[in-house]
This record gives C-alpha cells, structure tokens and sequence, in this order.
C-alpha cells in the first residue's frame, strides 16, 4: 500500500463468564490494538473498575526466566510454540506447575553445586598458575610472600604415616603439593602452594597433621616443569569431572523437555493473558475492552468473538475520523511485501510515519538501491556482497532470528552487480564491454566515446539523481498534505508549491548558466514569472498566518515592529530556500565522489601490483596476493562508505522533504507477532 493502513476502532462489552473465551481469541487473532477505555473515556474512569490480575505478571516473568535460564545454561534449545499451547492457567494450576519445576530444579541441585564448586577450584588453581608464571621463582617468593599477591607458600615436612591423609584432606582446597628433596627419603620436604584466603582453615590442617616447617633444599628452584604439570593435571580433572556432571545434568533435563514446553507454553499465553487484562475495565457482571485494528480484520475478529461467546459480546465500530483528536490518533501499520522488510526496518529506525500519510517503504528501497549501485558498482565486488547475503539470511532464518541486515545486503549486492556490468567493472578488471559507459576509463582521464567522458559527467549524472529525489520528495509532500488537508502549508511552506516552484526555477536557472559557459543567465521574462513571482507571494505567508490565526480566535496584537518582522521572517525564509535546495542538491555529489573513490582505490591496488610484479604485469604471486587484499580492503571500507552513505541521503535530504515521524507503531498483543507488528514466531 502507498498509505498506512487504515484503522478502526472497537469498543466491546463481555459478560464476566466470556472473558476467558474473548481474551484467548485477542491472543490467537493477534490484531487488536489494546487501549484502555478509561483512558480514553475520562468520564467512565470512576464508574469502572480495573480488572484483577490472577496471577501476578512478576511471578510468571519469575518463573519463564528460570526456566530460560537453567535450560540454555545447559544448551537445551526451546522450540517454538505452536497453537495447540493457547490455554490460560488459573493460579492454582500456576501454583501446581511452579511446584513441579522447582522438583525438577531440587533434583539437579546437588549436582550443580557440586560443579560449581569443582568450576571455582578450577579458577582458582588456573590463577594459580597465572601469578607463578607472573612472579617467577619459587624461591624468591619465599624470601617476599608478598610477591604472590595471593598466594600462600610453604615448605616443610610431615611424618610419614600422615602424609596419605594430609594428602587426602588437600583434595579440600584449591592447591599444589611438590617434593622438593629426593623421592626416597623418608620424611621429604614439601612444597604446599594455595590461597591466601584458605590460610585460617590451612593452619588447623597443618597442626592436626604434625606440619613442621623446613628450608627448600639447596639447589631447588621449584622446577616450572613439574609445577606445570602438576596444575595441568589437576585443572584437565577438575574440567572432565565438571563435563560429566554437565551431561548428567543435561540428560536429566532432557527427560523433562517435552513437559517444560508444554508448561512454558501455558506460561506465555497466561502472561499475554494477564496483559491483555491490564487494559480491559469491568463492571460488576460485565468487562469492556477496546482498541485499534486494520478496517480490513473487522469483519474477522467480529466472526471469531461472536462464535466464541455464542453472540453475547457486544461490539461498537467506530471510524477513525470520529474518534481521533490531536492527542488520540490511530497507530500506524506498514503492510509492505516481505521482500521490502529490509527497507521497512530502515524506516522504522528513522521514525513512524504519522497516520494516513505515506508509507515511504518503497521509494527507500528505489533510492537506496539506486544510491549504493552508482556508488559501489562492481559486479565481482557485488557478487561477493549477494553471497554474503544469502548466506547469512539463510544461517539467520535457521536460528530463528532477524535476517533483515542481510538481506539488505543482498540487495546491494544484486544492486552492485547491475551497476558493474553497465560500467563495465568485474574486480577492478574491465572483462566485458560496458553497457553504459567504462567507469574506470574515466576516471583514468582517457578518451571514451559515449555521454559520459569525463568526471564532471559524471558528477552531472548525480546531481540529476539528486534532482529527481528531491523532486519526488517534494511531490510526496504535496500528496501528504493533501490527504491531511492541511492546505495553507501545502501552498506556502518550503515543501510546498511554493516551493516546489522556486526549486523547479532555481534548478533551470542553473542549467541554463552551465550551458551558456557561466557567462548569461535567462532573459527577464523568464525570470519575473519563475522567481521574483513565488519569493512575492512568500511575502504574504506571515501576515495571511496571522490573519487566519484570527479567525480561529487566536489574535495577536499588532505593533509598530510588525511589519518590519514579516520582513525579516520573509528574508529568512527566501534565503533558507534558495541556499537549502542547492545545499540539498549538492550534498548528493557525494554519490558520485563514493563512485570515484571506489575506482580510486582499485587502480591503486593495480598499480601496485604491476610494480611488485617487477613489470610481469599481474600473474606472479606477489602481484595476486596484493589484487585479493586489495579487492577484501576495498569490499569491506567502501561497501560500509556506500551503505552509509546512502542511509544519510535518504534520512537527511530525501526524509526531510516530506516524512513527518510522529506516529506509533501498530502493536497487539499475540503469540504470533513482534513488537513491530511484522508476523513472526514468540520463540521460548
């Protein structure tokens, strides 16, 4: 559609025993709108009541959070849900469900201590061997403890028929015991190497024990080998025995899956539920609710709440124009092909469009496309662009997730693949005949038959683009103004005729200037009716503003210094007129300054690879590694440069002629769309 679509409101009343059977239909339609009729009716806001919530919307964010969370901790991926889950709990089932995963979570517990205890003793003996490998030498840390920010070293000896339990009781701590003297001496001394925060527990260890201490034998530096090892060895069993845990952990849930997506199912819908319920109002025996959708739902969500209720449910219609204020308008809804989506985003970014205008979806898509081909016209470049898309598109949608970056990707690329074979470009390399003119042969300075002969010519080609963007920009405007009725800045405001008109002169006046050698302008006769006409009637725009304003009952006093600020408004806005189109029109030599930038670089990385061939021209090795860096280089900087560019141009040159962001998104409530009303899946 060129507009946004148009909208109804519906205004329903329900007896108190359908309400379970109207909201599950809201939920499955998904295209109502919700507001809540106190807000809009101030006169109801004493005489109805809110409607109760069942269960509290924080006790069932609680509870889909945890489930979320412990799954995907263990790599357990949700499906989505599908239709055959849209049934709300009652608290009581909430209770009961909530009861039964926190069995299934008790069940798992000890297992998940347990790895956690093993993952931080891990930690620990890594950061371990980090500060060792840090602070050098063992026995220096000896003689300076506090080299080790955080480490405890000792030596010593324990009796032998202690050594078996000491060894054992250390399995307690994150730690390291060495023998620092030979393996057959009875009592050998001993290194101990653990953390400063495990000394108060350490010491009744080493007491109980018979620690007594020693001096590191000469000669032992504390060898970084057998220390190395050692760690490994314990930090390699800390992780296996923290992966079998994870599987058994794992195995165990998977048992449950098809349980907690049924459960996680009846969660959502129950949410949605109890959010829906936060706009509906209720009377003693009735609940009201009311909202926007599209005109063209009506006749479906009528259908589908009379069927559930068995005709009990009354519903008002109201149009658009009878019910909106200027603090009380429709939400908007772009309904645009899915192969326009990448643009819609585009736009969405920017702003909404305000209501019952037009939907700029497809012209971004034109000029956007348009904008990055003559900027970045290479098929080979484009090729690699287009692959890039599709790939990425194709793992996106596999995930489940949004793929509108890259398909926008791919629609420069298919753009950038026209764009080179009309220039000719195929990697840098001229390989087929152009079907309009050889870009790189122009830049070059040589001589090429054709239209297109030299740089300015191709400057001219973007400053008509710009022209005609501009021009369409303005025409929209008019379009926009109309729907809206807004007839007096439809004639005088700067995107108005008024404008228009002057543009439209300004822009023949320019051409006429460059064709005769910058030396003659046009004759008076073309100029008295062209602009001295329009900048005339910018002069009555203040004081008709004024007078209309009055009559409207809006009167402002009149001074002495009034007509002298109607002048000064009328030179203002002639000298914002005239300098901001041609600033407009200009900015978009930056088209083809991006284009010839981009042919720059190429022809660099040519020539440097014809001198790194030593004059072999570009088959050795050195020349083609060179030719491949250089085509990633310029890919990746300029195909950002156009892509960028072209968003700019849009927003701040193309946007700024008629694009009024003051709408709100279309959003309902459903487990079948998103917040930005595009039909997509509520994944779990």
């Amino acid at each position: 559609m060129i507009v946004t679509e148009k909208m109804t409101y519906l205004t329903g009343v329900a007896l108190e025993d359908d309400v379970k059977a109207v909201t599950e239909v809201l939920i499955n339609l998904g295209i109502l709108d919700l507001v809540n009729i106190r807000d809009v009716s101030p006169e109801f806001r004493d005489k109805l009541k809110t409607f109760p919530a069942e269960i509290a919307q924080s006790k069932l964010d609680g509870l889909i959070q945890k489930i979320h969370g412990l799954f995907h901790f263990y790599g357990i991926r949700l499906e989505a849900l599908t239709p055959e889950h849209l049934e709300c709990m009652a608290a009581d089932d909430f209770e009961h469900l909530e009861g039964e995963f926190l069995t299934i979570l008790g069940s798992v517990e000890t297992e998940r201590k347990k790895r956690n205890a093993l993952e931080a003793e891990r930690k620990q003996l890594e950061e371990i061997k980090r500060q060792i490998r840090t602070f050098g030498d063992i026995r220096s840390g000896l003689k300076a403890q506090s080299t080790y920010s955080f480490l405890s070293l000792r030596t010593g000896t324990i009796p032998s028929e202690q050594q078996e339990a000491f060894s054992a009781a250390l399995e307690d701590f994150p730690s390291v015991l060495l023998k620092a003297s030979e393996e057959d001496t009875p009592t050998p001394v001993l290194l101990l190497i653990t953390m400063k925060k495990d000394d108060a527990s350490l010491r009744s260890l080493l007491d109980r024990c018979g620690w007594v201490s020693a001096e590191l034998p000469v000669g032992y530096g504390g060898e970084s080998d057998e220390l190395d090892g050692r760690l490994d060895e314990k930090v390699n069993s800390l992780r296996d025995e923290e992966n079998l845990l994870d599987e058994e952990i794992r195995n165990r849930l998977m048992e449950k899956v098809s349980w907690i997506r049924e459960a996680l199912g009846k969660l959502t819908v129950t949410k949605l539920a109890e959010r829906i319920h936060q706009d509906f109002s209720k009377t003693d025996r009735t609940a009201l609710f009311s909202g926007w959708l599209p005109v063209r739902e009506q006749t479906r969500l009528t259908e589908a709440l009379e069927s559930a209720t068995a005709g009990r449910c009354y519903l008002e219609w109201t149009g658009e124009k009878e019910i909106r204020t200027e603090t009380f308008t429709p939400p908007v809804k772009l309904r645009n092909p899915k192969m326009l989506l990448p643009f819609e985003k585009l736009v969405k970014n920017y702003a909404i469009p305000e209501y019952g205008t037009i939907d700029p979806t497809p012209f971004v898509a034109v000029s956007y496309v348009l904008m990055f081909g003559l900027m970045f016209g290479d098929a080979g470049h484009g090729l690699v662009l287009l692959v890039l898309g599709l790939l990425g598109t194709y793992l996106k949608k596999k995930q489940r997730k949004d793929s509108n970056l890259f398909q926008l990707i791919t629609w420069c690329g298919g753009s950038a693949i026209a764009a080179g074979i009309l220039f000719g470009s195929y990697f840098g390399f001229e390989l087929l005949q152009p079907l309009w003119f050889p870009y790189h042969a122009v830049v070059g300075g040589l001589e090429v038959p054709g239209p297109v002969r030299s740089i300015f010519d191709i400057l001219k080609i973007t400053i008509y683009f710009g022209i005609g963007v501009l021009g369409t920009g303005l025409i929209l405007n008019w379009i926009n103004l109309c729907l809206k009725k807004r007839w007096f800045p439809l004639l005088f405001d700067k995107g108005g005729l008024v404008g228009g008109w002057i543009y439209a002169a300004g822009v023949y006046l320019a051409f006429y200037f460059v064709r005769h050698d910058y030396r003659q302008l046009p004759p008076a006769s073309f100029l008295l009716p062209a602009l001295a006409l329009p900048f005339l009637l910018l002069a009555f725009k203040a004081p008709l503003e004024r007078y209309l304003k009055a009559r409207k009952g809006h009167k402002e006093r009149m001074t002495a210094l009034t007509p002298v600020i109607f002048f000064m408004e009328w030179l203002v806005e002639v000298l914002e007129i005239s300098s901001g189109y041609l600033a407009n029109t200009l900015s978009f030599m930056r088209v083809a300054g991006l284009g010839i930038a981009h042919v720059s670089l190429m022809s660099a990385f040519f020539q440097i690879a014809g001198m790194a061939s030593g004059g072999k021209g570009y088959s050795t090795l050195g020349a083609v590694i060179i030719l491949i860096l250089g085509n990633i280089l310029v890919i990746g900087l300029e195909g950002l440069s156009a892509g960028i560019q072209s968003l700019r141009l849009n927003y701040y040159e193309f946007f700024s002629k008629y694009f009024s962001g003051s709408g709100r998104a279309y959003n309902p409530l459903s487990l079948h769309m998103g917040d930005d009303a595009n039909r997509k899946e509520v994944t779990t």
